[in-house]
Formats: C-alpha cells, sequence, structure tokens
C-alpha cells in the first residue's frame, strides 16, 4: 500500500512540476510579446524609426524642391557642350 502511495505521490510532484514549467514559459512568452507590442504601438521598433527618416528626407526634398522652384523661376541653361 506504501509504495502506491508513494508513487501517486511522486506522479503528483512531476505534475505540479510539469505546471510551474509550461506556466513560467507562458508567463515569459506574455512578457516578450507585451514588450514587442509596445515597441511596435509606440514606434520604437527599427522600422518605425527607418520610416520616420525616410519621411523627414522626403519632406526635406519637397521643401528643397517648393523652395528652389520659388528662387529661380527662370529654366536652367547650364549645359556646356
Amino acid at each position: 500500500m506504501g509504495e502506491i502511495v508513494g508513487s501517486f505521490n511522486t506522479m503528483f510532484e512531476e505534475i505540479i512540476f510539469w505546471f510551474k514549467i509550461s506556466a513560467y514559459f507562458f508567463f515569459s512568452i506574455c512578457i516578450v510579446w507585451l514588450f514587442g507590442f509596445l515597441r511596435r504601438n509606440l514606434g520604437l521598433d527599427p522600422h518605425s524609426i527607418e520610416l520616420r527618416r525616410i519621411r523627414r528626407l522626403l519632406e526635406g526634398n519637397k521643401n528643397n524642391v517648393v523652395l528652389d522652384q520659388k528662387v529661380s523661376k527662370e529654366p536652367n541653361n547650364d549645359r556646356t557642350n
């Protein structure tokens, strides 16, 4: 009878051990997902930073083109053959 109780106790402890392992794994996955979710939504991921940089470059080029058109209204004849 003692062997049966001992084996049930061992099985119960093993089930609790694997439950703890799976719970820690689940919570660590949730924390990693939450970190990535916040980075994406706050615009801190590399893709958002690169898009912001490209947007600034394009807006800068637009402003430069508009300024160039306002400054020189005459066609540019700088060709020398």
